[in-house]
């Protein structure tokens, strides 16, 4: 793509299936798409519960040739998907000393399963199972003891291979190796990316539910709009009280009581039509040259009922993706951590706070 002529480019690096991000090596390549010549960005973020299926969802279109965004795979292929082993690996550092650190804790020989000491593998799952673990020291000699550890201090190095260690980081990869594992992860490493990719003044932080809300979608892109006119990009944005207008046409399309398309349809552009491909509704709609005033912005008779855990899907099929409970413990720890490494940001914050309530109020099943 030519990053001079587009407004934007998506991308869901560093998950694998999303563009990747050029390399230095990269410049100048096939594989150079212009990632080092934008400096903005928007991070939109999803419920972690919702977008993993969603993506689960997509590979099923793919391996069952479907249209895309047009079917929500069966649960017992969901539960199938989410439960197999992934690709990543638990690793360790390839040292033999130890670093200091704040013992969360110390877990005797005894407590290993097989009741006579750990391996380093079984060591880095108890301190991916740890909330507050942040990395892990096997002693393999004395005690034998399993120490997980946080506030990582001094390194001391050890050359006897009688008395030595074993350590590493805090990584969910170490616990169960499933698909669900780990795209938890890449969703944190998402986080963590770009989150350091850019500087604060030059990003916007925004969640999938706010932007399809029917109570927050209009007053989230109003902040979007306000965001790329401070760009340096020559994007022509629309008047700040345009911007609903906008929202109601592009994203509240397929509402039967959308005001916006009531103008349409008196246009000669029709209503959404759910018998027909979703793409075509949608361009068929989005076409239509509206002319609007902002009373015709009306919020009566707008379904509030709308299932906030999938706004606007437009994909058939069973909606309800089980998890057990280990799987949302896991995810619970997983948002703590952002929350804990982010303190001063407070929009990811809020977002990951509003994740956390969602995910503990689920029931485990499945």
């Amino acid at each position: 793509a030519d990053i001079h002529r587009v407004a934007a480019i998506k991308t869901h690096y560093p998950q694998p299936h999303g563009r990747p991000f050029p390399t230095e090596s990269d410049i100048g390549t096939e594989n150079d798409w212009g990632a080092r010549d934008i400096h903005r960005g928007m991070i939109l973020f999803r419920n972690p519960l919702d977008a993993i299926p969603s993506f689960h969802n997509y590979l099923y279109e793919v391996e069952q040739e479907l249209d895309g965004h047009s079917t929500r795979a069966p649960v017992e292929e969901w539960i199938k998907w989410r439960d197999t082993p992934g690709d990543i690996q638990c690793v360790r550092y390839q040292t033999m000393g130890y670093h200091d650190g704040d013992i969360v804790r110390a877990m005797q020989s005894w407590e290993a399963p097989d009741g006579i000491n750990f391996s380093w593998k079984d060591c880095a799952k108890y301190c991916g199972m740890e909330k507050e673990c942040e990395f892990w020291t096997l002693e393999r000699s004395g005690g034998q003891q399993c120490l997980l550890k946080k506030n990582k201090g001094d390194y001391h190095e050890v050359f006897d291979v009688d008395s030595d260690y074993r350590e590493g980081n805090y990584h969910m990869d170490c616990i169960f190796q499933t698909n669900f594992v780990q795209e938890l992860r890449f969703w944190e490493r998402f986080v963590a990316f770009w989150m350091a990719h850019f500087q604060k003044e030059d990003r916007i932080i925004m969640s999938y539910e706010g932007f399809t809300g029917q109570d927050t979608g209009a007053d989230a892109s109003v902040k979007l709009a306000d965001f790329l006119r401070k760009g340096e990009s020559g994007l022509d944005v629309v008047e700040t009280e345009q911007v609903p207008c906008v929202w109601e046409k592009v994203v509240n399309y397929r509402k039967t009581s959308n005001p916006v398309l009531d103008i349409a349809k008196m246009a000669g552009y029709g209503m959404y039509n759910f018998d027909e491909p979703q793409q075509d509704s949608r361009r068929r709609l989005q076409a239509a040259p509206i002319s609007y005033d902002r009373t015709q912005l009306r919020t009566d008779g707008i379904a509030m009922t709308m299932d906030p855990s999938h706004p606007a899907s437009i994909r058939s099929g069973n909606k309800i993706r089980p998890y057990t409970q280990q799987q949302l413990d896991l995810t619970v720890a997983m948002l703590e951590r952002i929350i804990k490494n982010y303190p001063d940001e407070t929009e990811l914050v809020d977002i990951c706070n509003s994740y956390v309530e969602q995910v503990k109020s689920r029931q485990a099943e499945g």
